[in-house]
């Protein structure tokens, strides 16, 4: 039992087992939120299904639309000739893009009002042939092209053959310049970015190299691996962990402070909860979720510019897509949903969270002046008891709760009670009033979910 006084001055005895505090300080901003800030990776190789769904299935174009005006990194592969005027026959090609598929990517892009990072195929190292497609796509896309990346993970070419075990970074940085040279012959306004590494010396030894010559920096980052072992296992426990999370959080930190001394944005243009395609029953289940959207949150305070999640429209052995085969909304969706109904705008604000159990808690200050709380609770076994303390003082307190059958559910997925419907729009149903005693929202959160607490001054 606690001893509380209402705001009318009334002494009350409230049973509430406080196991979780979160404080916050809403004049310590930490930075701006991009209003782009979390969008999708998608595989130049299934660049065709992005087309196809996005022609013919409105539904596809609404879950875009959902997430607000973000970034669609147009990335990975490396396995595209630039083949401009050659017709396709049939449809779609398997080697190459043609203008026709950039003018009808762009479309799509306009349509939902998005922005786009593009991938220039470094495998076949052909500065001419590609850098007259980076002028084609920069001439369609115009504000809306980000950047062009010059290679996928050329950290990794050597152990997927696409060079020899004699390629090192010295071998990158010289075929990089050469399409640089080539592309801005075009028109020195064309954008680019880099290295698209996970290799954090590289990333590093690219923002003193190359980092007057892009726009901004781009990371990967995938913290297990589908033949990962002990800690980095794929498992829904690993990803879960706040081991793991911590690790992310010091590969966050690094790869920040390589860019703030560089003054350069930073990208996470590719990422996800385990690489190589994901593993069932893990990268594709309520889990995913609740990683994705506490991982997001941390790069958003520690200031990364955006992050795209990479997997949409994968192959039939992929299993992190954001968005599936046939243009349904994958678990990971609904961390971007979560994300952008919590922290459309605004500023995100210093917060600490203290709990017994696995729970993280962050905060962002909207531009309407409502204070928006993301509380995490990556416990499968404990139900979370938390107290929320601003330093302000509000009058009113909601939440919505993102939810699934378990832990380990691919289907049922919830955010404020209500799935995304098949038309690909999503609305909340009614909030539920929270208690706010002596100043503090009190929640209660089951396990294995989380939820978005709005207080309203």
């Amino acid at each position: 039992m606690a001893l509380f006084k209402t705001s009318t001055g009334e002494n009350f005895m409230v049973s509430y087992p406080v196991d979780t505090t979160i404080t916050i300080n809403e004049s310590s901003i930490l930075r701006a939120v991009p209003s782009d800030f979390g969008g999708l990776s998608v595989n130049i190789n299934v660049v065709f299904d992005f087309i196809t769904l996005g022609e013919t299935t409105p539904s596809v174009l609404q879950l875009y639309k959902n997430l607000g005006t973000s970034i669609m990194r147009m990335g990975v592969g490396d396995s595209r000739y630039w083949y401009p005027d050659t017709v396709p026959d049939p449809w779609p090609p398997t080697t190459y893009i043609n203008e026709d598929t950039v003018d009808r990517v762009c479309a799509i892009i306009e349509e939902i009002d998005w922005n786009v990072i593009w991938l220039l195929n470094l495998r076949y190292n052909d500065p001419t042939m590609f850098s007259a497609m980076a002028n084609y796509i920069y001439g369609k896309l115009g504000s809306r092209l980000i950047g062009f990346e010059i290679g996928n993970e050329p950290d990794n070419y050597y152990y997927n053959g696409i060079r020899d075990p004699s390629y090192t970074y010295a071998d990158y940085l010289a075929e990089w310049e050469a399409y640089k040279t080539a592309i801005k012959t075009y028109n020195s306004a064309i954008p680019l970015c880099g290295p698209s590494v996970g290799d954090m010396d590289w990333l590093h030894n690219f923002s003193v190299d190359k980092g007057a010559d892009i726009d901004f920096l781009n990371f990967h980052l995938y913290p297990t691996g589908r033949t990962g072992t002990g800690t980095i296992a794929p498992t829904i426990q690993n990803i879960l962990s706040k081991r793991l999370m911590d690790s992310i959080k010091a590969d966050i930190v690094e790869s920040m402070g390589y860019a703030t001394t560089a003054g350069l944005p930073l990208v996470m243009g590719e990422s996800n909860s385990v690489g190589t395609k994901g593993v069932d029953g893990v990268s594709n289940t309520f889990a995913a979720t609740l990683y994705g959207l506490d991982y997001m949150f941390h790069l958003l305070e520690n200031g990364y510019r955006h992050v795209s999640f990479h997997g949409s429209y994968e192959y039939v052995d992929s299993y992190y897509g954001t968005i599936l085969q046939g243009g349904i909304p994958g678990p990971l969706y609904y961390s971007l949903l979560c994300a952008h109904y919590a922290a459309p705008d605004g500023n995100s604000v210093a917060s600490t969270t203290v709990s017994s159990n696995n729970v993280s808690g962050h905060a962002v200050v909207k531009s309407d002046g409502k204070l928006s709380v993301v509380i995490v609770n990556k416990d499968v076994n404990y139900s979370a008891h938390v107290k929320i303390t601003p330093a302000g003082t509000y009058s009113e307190a909601t939440a919505i709760f993102l939810t699934a059958p378990a832990i380990d559910s691919k289907t049922g997925i919830t955010l404020g009670g209500n799935a995304v419907a098949a038309d690909g729009t999503w609305t909340p149903g009614y909030p539920t009033n929270l208690s706010i005693v002596n100043g503090s929202a009190l929640i209660t959160l089951l396990p294995g979910s989380a939820a978005v607490v709005t207080l309203t001054v």
